[in-house]
């Protein structure tokens, strides 16, 4: 019984590390709100939020603030004002104007590393907050989006004015933001190319571009806009709601619905309980739940770029275990070879099969390839040719679960 439970134990964790990602991500942008931090030990001008840096590495991009240690520098570091949400907030120049300003040091320009490239020709919804400094002494209206591929890499000095980028995302001409207590979200829409892999926040226009107003003049003759930055976030124009797959458990046992939790698509989504449709269970992405018996679930997913979305998932209490029998039959009955490989991966199914695609992981449980399987007399052929050398698994989405079978690439 112990190697049956785990058995379905590593079939649940499958299911969720496979279909909890990918194309059912939410937000596209990785640690929107700033709150994981790595290197958060030492000064804030060198800690980094996962997921942002510099377009020149090397260089300086944004300051991090916390009201939580070990930086718990908040709210006397770079202005007055308290995260949007959590506890955490970066702040970055957006304008400098002054004698006392080189062309090197106006900007910062804060890059992120989208959790995936963008589809092609699918239109997104981007949006971040910003807020004044309390001791800017101009407001300005320079403030864009812009989404990238990997020849931002190729930028050494990320303090200029990047004017050569056109944001798809800019906040209209002459609407200059003075706030510096409440704050502005910047917004838009746009077409994804399919080639997009960062997003960067920042002043696009040139100094005589930015309309100006003056916001505090108790500070001239300095002139300057620093930037106070929180949630950011790309999303899907018609991001469907996801309860995520079906499942078969023991009894006792939980299952994960829904997609990973993200603050950006939580308080746009809410849970019931079949029969019940009054009374939410829950406000959330995604969440375990430990069924007593056979349940079905339901999401009701209303974002701000999208109309209203329903989706459900059974989640299935086996008594009998006809479904783990089934399974443990099909992984009896596909093999692989040859094992270890240099080129092609033959792969032979029982005659009765409806798998339809394949998902190749590595060894630290990275996806590297998901695609589209033909099955031809019961065998088909994947190439492991674009491989490196080592270890891999290959996942295989059953009526049943997820089948996985090991392999490694040798030259």
């Amino acid at each position: 019984m112990n190697k049956i439970r785990a058995i379905f134990f590593c079939i649940s964790f499958c299911l969720f590390f496979l279909f909890v990602r990918g194309q059912k991500i939410g937000n596209y942008i990785t640690n929107g709100n700033f709150e994981e931090c790595i290197n958060c030990t030492i000064t804030p001008y060198y800690a980094m939020p996962r997921g942002w840096t510099a377009l020149d590495s090397s260089d300086w991009a944004f300051i991090p603030f916390s009201l939580s240690p070990p930086l718990s520098n908040l709210p006397y570091g770079f202005g007055f004002q308290y995260p949007r949400s959590g506890n955490t907030l970066i702040g970055t120049g957006f304008y400098c104007g002054s004698n006392s300003c080189t062309s090197y040091n106006q900007r910062g320009y804060p890059r992120n590393r989208l959790k995936e490239k963008l589809k092609v020709n699918t239109i997104y919804c981007a949006k971040y907050y910003v807020n004044n400094r309390n001791t800017n002494t101009i407001g300005i209206d320079g403030f864009g989006m812009y989404f990238g591929d990997a020849s931002l890499d190729t930028i050494n000095y990320c303090g200029y004015p990047l004017i050569y980028l056109v944001p798809q995302v800019q906040n209209p001409s002459n609407n200059i933001i003075l706030d510096t207590l409440n704050w502005t979200a910047i917004s838009g829409t746009f077409v994804a190319t399919g080639n997009e892999k960062y997003a960067v926040l920042g002043n696009f226009k040139s100094n005589a571009s930015t309309n100006t107003v003056i916001l505090n003049p108790l500070f001239l003759p300095q002139v300057g806009t620093d930037i106070l930055i929180e949630d950011v976030s790309l999303i899907e124009a018609n991001l469907q709601a996801y309860a995520g797959p079906d499942y078969i458990i023991l009894p006792g046992d939980s299952a994960f619905i829904g997609r990973q939790p993200d603050w950006a698509i939580d308080p746009g989504c809410i849970w019931y309980k079949l029969p019940n449709m009054i009374t939410s269970i829950d406000t959330i992405s995604g969440f375990w739940v430990k069924p007593t018996t056979t349940s079905t679930y339901v999401v009701k997913q209303q974002l701000d770029c999208s109309s209203l979305k329903w989706d459900t998932v059974v989640v299935t209490i086996n008594n009998n275990l006809v479904g783990i029998d089934k399974l443990q039959w099909f992984s009896d009955n596909i093999s692989i070879f040859p094992n270890p490989t240099s080129g092609n991966l033959n792969i032979s199914f029982p005659s009765q099969t409806d798998i339809k695609t394949y998902i190749i992981s590595n060894s630290l449980g990275q996806i590297i390839r998901e695609e589209e399987i033909e099955i031809k007399n019961s065998t088909c052929n994947v190439s492991t040719s674009d491989l490196k050398n080592g270890l891999y698994q290959i996942h295989f989405k059953i009526q049943f679960g997820i089948l996985t079978k090991k392999f490694v690439k040798t030259n």
